[in-house]
């Protein structure tokens, strides 16, 4: 292409003109970390024997409770068959943990909301209470009534756990894993230790099948019988579990006593964990030259990247001629997100021109053309008749050269 033709007023001084350079940033994005490791976190209530009209309170423990930044969650129990009565934390391991770190007033629903003031990650050793439930049994139905532990709408369930993954500190999401504990009323005790002492789990990446469940069993009578039941019709009679894809499911341990125990675990299917910015320069007259930079925050590392154009297998391309362009970042956990975007076309060629002025009488001086970076090639036409880069010209004055480049 043709630019307007570059005018030189040529005097005793040197005189540079600027290149321009266009910058695009999109940002900024929040950084969310994962770590796909097994993670054997587990919170649960035991079973406790009750009779109609008392009040009964229920500890909360935590198994692999380590390193734990946050916790937020809600405990739901039957209105129908409890009356809340008060929520015990004098005792409590959670540093801070107090009357400002949950709501009861909802019937039926418990939401607990507490984060370490530290900000260090808490641990607390196996069997340690994190603070207690209290209830009143108002049913006259014996049976069996179960305290569950989930999210609530516009409450999710979260509990970030810290590492090192170094120079940085990260968090991970641990899964929802529980026993299922809660109050027998009247009829047959069911008294047991029979107890899922660990339920360790690894979540499912994006749509590959690949959650799994690794639970252990303690106490009781065994051998134990166990039945599994999941997501679209899921049953299985095995201990352990792999190749799920993501949903609740839900397990009771049978012993040779016929006592029983049940648990519940939510894999978590992540999903594609990347959030992008860029940086962008446009292509120069046509040619490959734009430069496109990608600002990746999270996804779970390494990070391969496949350009459309081929060109590059980095986050930093600048080979891509104008248009629409995309970019496939492919994380170690198999996601994948598609990201497009568009590389302009710079029709304003910006050349600097350096000028070697007349030194002695009778002589000459000289003017020279320097492309911006990228621009490879280009042709030239002075006012004096000279085609190349530089031109002789023999006396002070202004000048003119009509600089092409790009097809």
């Amino acid at each position: 292409m043709t630019v307007n033709p570059t005018l030189i007023r040529f005097y005793h001084a040197i005189r540079l003109l600027p290149l321009l350079l266009i910058w695009l940033f999109t940002g900024p994005h929040s950084l969310r970390a994962q770590f796909e490791a097994p993670r054997c976190f587990q919170f649960y209530f035991p079973v406790a024997e009750a009779n109609t009209g008392d009040t009964v309170c229920l500890p909360l423990y935590a198994r692999d409770f380590e390193s734990i930044a946050s916790a937020q969650f809600a405990i739901y129990y039957d209105p129908a068959v409890f009356e809340y009565v008060d929520l015990e934390f004098a005792t409590s391991q959670l540093p801070g943990f107090g009357v400002s770190n949950f709501n009861a007033l909802n019937p039926g629903v418990i939401r607990i909301s507490w984060f370490d003031p530290a900000a260090l990650g808490v641990s607390i050793p196996d069997s340690t209470a994190l603070f207690a439930v209290c209830l009143k049994v108002k049913t006259i139905s014996p049976g069996f009534y179960p305290l569950a532990i989930g999210g609530a709408q516009g409450f999710s369930f979260e509990v970030a756990h810290m590492y090192l993954d170094p120079p940085f500190w990260k968090f991970a999401m641990m899964p929802l894993s529980q026993q299922i504990g809660g109050v027998q009323v009247g009829g047959a005790s069911q008294a047991s230790d029979l107890a899922v002492t660990s339920s360790c789990v690894a979540s499912s990446n994006c749509a590959i099948s690949a959650g799994s469940i690794d639970v252990t069993i303690a106490g009781g009578e065994p051998p134990y019988q166990y039945l599994w039941a999941g997501p679209n019709g899921f049953t299985a009679t095995t201990e352990d579990l792999t190749a799920l894809p993501g949903g609740l499911y839900s397990l009771v341990v049978t012993d040779q006593a016929g006592k029983t125990v049940g648990a519940s675990v939510v894999i978590t299917a992540i999903s594609p964990s990347v959030s992008i910015g860029h940086n962008f320069t446009a292509a120069k007259c046509g040619e490959a030259n734009g430069c496109a930079t990608l600002l990746v925050y999270g996804g779970n590392e390494p990070l391969s990247y496949a350009w459309s154009t081929g060109s590059s297998t980095d986050d930093v391309n600048c080979s891509l001629p104008a248009g629409q362009h995309m970019v496939t970042i492919t994380e170690a956990n198999g996601c994948i997100t598609v990201d497009t975007f568009e590389i302009g076309n710079d029709t304003v060629l910006n050349v600097n021109v350096f000028t070697q002025h007349i030194n002695t009488c009778g002589g000459a001086g000289s003017a020279q053309v320097i492309l911006p970076q990228g621009v490879q090639s280009a042709t030239y036409l002075w006012e004096t008749g000279e085609t190349g880069p530089t031109a002789s010209l023999p006396s002070e004055g202004v000048y003119q050269v009509t600089v092409t480049a790009g097809t």
